[in-house]
C-alpha cells in the first residue's frame, strides 16, 4: 500500500512547494517522518509517493465523534514521537530546519498508531544545526479549526479547564503536572527560556513514565482528580528534576 500526493494547482507556487518537499525528504531519514518512496516531476504531472498511513492523521480522531477517543497514554505517545521528529529536524540534520506548520491534520497515524510529522511544503532551511534555534516570539495568539491554541487557554483558561472531557479521570496529577508544564515553558516570550525541542522529548517521556506508574498503582481503576490551576517551575528546574528521574529509571544515558 502506497499513498500518492497529486499537485492540483498550476502555479510557480505550488510548484516550488511542490520542489521544496521533495528536495526535503530526500535528505531526511526519521522514524516519526513520512517516508518518501519516489516522485514524478514531469511537466504539469507533480506527483509525491509516499509510505501509507493506515489511521489517517491526528485530526481525525480529535474531530471525529465516531472514532473512539485516544487515551492519554497514546496521546502522549504521539506527542512523543513528533517531539522527537522536531529535535532532529531541529539539531540532528546537517541543517536546521523549521516545519513551521505542525498541526494535526500534518500528524500522520500508521497502522500501528506511530506518530509521523508530513507535509514540508512552506518548511525554511536554516543555518548549521544548534540547540537553540533562531528566536520566534510570541506575539499573537493563534489557532487551527476546531482547537484551542494553547496561548489562548494560557491566558483564558486553566489548562484543566481545556481538557477533552473524555479525558476527564483519566489523567495522573503527576503526569499532567508535567505536560501542563512542558506547555507553559514553550509559551514563554524569551526564546532563550523555551526548552529545546530534546528537553521536550524528555520531560513528555517522563510524564507518559508517571502516567503509566500510577495506572499499575490505581490497579487500572484510572480515576484521578487535577486540581483547578497546576504550578510551574522554572522550564530549566522542570528539566533537570525530571530528566534526571528518567535516566535513572533507565539504568544508561540518553543522547539529545
Amino acid at each position: 500500500m502506497i499513498a500518492l500526493k497529486v499537485m492540483t494547482r498550476d502555479s510557480i507556487q505550488a510548484s516550488l512547494e511542490f520542489k521544496k518537499e521533495i528536495e526535503m525528504l530526500c535528505q531526511l531519514h526519521h522514524p516519526n517522518l513520512i517516508s518518501l518512496i519516489g516522485f514524478c516531476n514531469q511537466e504539469k504531472e507533480k506527483i509525491g509517493v509516499y509510505e501509507y498511513m493506515a489511521n489517517g492523521t491526528l485530526s481525525d480522531y480529535l474531530s471525529d465523534r465516531n472514532k473512539e477517543p485516544l487515551s492519554w497514554n497514546k496521546r502522549l505517545d504521539i506527542c512523543i514521537g513528533i517531539a522527537s521528529a522536531l529535535h532532529y529536524l531541529h539539531s540532528g540534520a546537517k541543517r536546521s530546519i523549521f516545519h513551521r506548520d505542525v498541526n494535526p491534520s500534518n500528524i500522520l497515524l500508521d497502522k500501528n498508531m506511530k506518530a509521523k510529522l508530513a507535509n514540508f511544503t512552506i518548511s525554511l532551511q536554516g543555518a548549521l544545526s544548534t540547540l537553540k534555534p533562531k528566536e520566534i516570539k510570541v506575539d499573537k495568539i493563534v489557532g487551527t479549526s476546531a482547537l484551542m491554541a494553547p496561548e489562548y487557554a494560557m491566558h483564558e483558561h486553566t489548562l484543566e479547564e481545556t481538557m477533552d472531557p473524555t479525558l476527564k479521570g483519566k489523567v495522573a496529577a503527576e503526569s499532567w503536572k508535567v505536560f501542563s508544564n512542558v506547555i507553559q515553558s514553550c509559551l514563554e516570550y524569551e526564546a532563550d527560556e523555551r526548552p529545546t525541542m530534546g528537553e521536550v522529548e524528555v520531560l513528555l517521556e517522563h510524564a507518559l513514565s508517571l502516567q503509566q506508574q500510577a495506572d499499575v498503582t490505581n490497579n487500572a481503576a484510572h480515576c484521578y482528580t487535577l486540581s483547578s490551576t497546576t504550578p510551574c517551575l522554572s522550564c530549566r528546574e522542570r528539566y533537570n528534576e525530571h530528566a534526571l528521574g528518567l535516566q535513572e529509571s533507565r539504568g544508561s544515558k540518553w543522547h539529545y
